[in-house]
């Protein structure tokens, strides 16, 4: 299956917040690395994180492939959550199993019919369940 950047990245934090019994608990923590980013690929499209200094406050976006140190008070940064990248058209192709496909599907049918898709979701459901 061949996936942007954006859609596995939305793919991780909707498997990160899909619940179940534990064979489905078991499929996605198997499924997350194979969608997750290698080294490789976060110093490729420059992925970088908001990252904020405890103890100053300093707030910038920082290398996700090297220890954020405050370059004021040299403290070490935490991160926020807020990621970037470069820009690409670039896809990769993954190799998700059928079960997975089906259990993410599934949960794309369930947000749609409970009216919680965003626009973030239309590729990835349209490339897992089709369009309407």
């Amino acid at each position: 299956m061949r996936l942007s950047i954006g859609e596995r990245m939305t793919l991780l934090d909707l498997l990160s917040q899909q619940v179940g019994d534990y064979a489905t608990v078991k499929l996605v923590r198997d499924t997350k690395p194979v969608i997750a980013f290698s080294a490789e690929e976060l110093e490729k499209y420059e992925f970088t994180q908001r990252c904020t200094c405890p103890k100053c406050g300093y707030m910038d976006y920082m290398p996700m492939t090297a220890v954020a140190d405050c370059p004021g008070c040299k403290s070490l940064m935490r991160p926020e959550g807020i990621i970037k990248w470069e820009p690409t058209d670039e896809e990769k192709d993954l190799e998700i199993d059928s079960v997975a496909k089906a259990t993410i599907a599934t949960s794309l049918k369930r947000m749609s019919e409970e009216k919680q898709l965003t626009e973030r979701h239309l590729s990835l459901y349209e490339k897992l369940v089709g369009k309407e």
